[in-house]
């Protein structure tokens, strides 16, 4: 082969390389994000004031997959924010979804129709959901007494709950809850430190609400 054919060889290579996609081209053209890209803008989330500053950030490092299952129960819901630590969601007006992913706890808030904001005293429910984003607890007050009261959700024949009592421990007040306490509170109850009662909850018994969230329920 002589020098002329040599040089010609290389610089088709050459060309024919340059002409390749790399791992990162093609990452942007299937619109994948490294699994590093997500940062962590929120350690500790703080109630309830960042529900009205995470959803004004507006970061989005990834997609999340409960939006997905949300579509295929027939509702929406719209990610407003979602780092390393926790994913906000927006349902309606009244009804605020958080991903506690470090804590392990996918939470529902849901505020009094008589407040514009989300403040401790707006918020009348709040949710302990699983991963198909049905209610599992629920966290309420006796409108008479604001005392706070603590349901289990059953779903054998339509939606129905009753009362829970936690061992060893009286609840404290719905709006004087803060999120650490709420976080503690969850967990205690997930982990099943609780007695039953024979007094029916909130929820109707519904075959509605055996395949939809009654969180929807307005």
């Amino acid at each position: 082969m002589t020098l002329s054919q040599l040089i010609g060889l290389l610089g088709l290579l050459i060309t024919q390389y340059s002409c390749m996609p790399n791992k990162s081209s093609n990452d942007k053209i299937k619109g994948n994000k490294p699994a590093d890209t997500c940062k962590t803008l929120v350690s500790v989330f703080s109630y309830p004031e960042d529900f009205a500053r995470l959803d004004s950030i507006n970061y989005l490092c990834e997609e999340s997959e409960l939006v997905q299952v949300a579509s295929k129960k027939d509702f929406r819901i719209v990610l407003r924010f979602n780092d390393q630590n926790y994913s906000l969601f927006n349902y309606d007006f009244r009804t605020r979804l958080l991903h506690d992913k470090k804590a392990d706890l996918l939470l529902c808030f849901k505020r009094s129709i008589d407040y514009n904001i989300f403040s401790r005293e707006a918020v009348e429910r709040i949710y302990i959901l699983d991963e198909n984003l049905m209610p599992l607890y629920a966290f309420g007050f006796l409108p008479q007494t604001r005392e706070t009261v603590i349901e289990k959700f059953f779903y054998d024949s339509g939606a129905q709950s009753y009362f829970i009592e936690l061992k060893d421990e009286t609840p404290p007040k719905l709006e004087g809850l803060s999120y650490a306490e709420i976080v503690r509170l969850s967990k205690k109850i997930k982990d099943g430190n609780y007695t039953v009662t024979n007094d029916r909850g909130f929820c109707c018994e519904s075959p509605h609400f055996r395949t939809t969230p009654y969180w929807t329920e307005n």
